[in-house]
């Protein structure tokens, strides 16, 4: 299986972070999701869980910030 997630300079794009246009955003805060691809997917696979870790969070709060996590199936 492989996962892709489009970035620049190995970053998303500025539309889905904090520097996020207006459009793109709510309340101040980004409010667009990233487009992810699973590919060569197996028919075997019954669900995906995925974890968005912020490791450079650690600095500024002593721990791995949890972004967010999703499982689908």
């Amino acid at each position: 299986m492989k996962i892709n997630v489009t970035t620049e300079n190995g970053y998303l794009p500025a539309k889905y972070s904090k520097f996020a246009e207006q459009k793109y955003q709510y309340k101040g805060n980004p409010c667009i999701s990233f487009p992810i691809e699973f590919i060569d997917v197996s028919d075997k696979v019954k669900s995906i869980a995925i974890t968005f870790l912020d490791y450079d969070a650690i600095p500024l709060c002593g721990f791995t910030w949890i972004n967010w996590s999703c499982c689908g199936v």
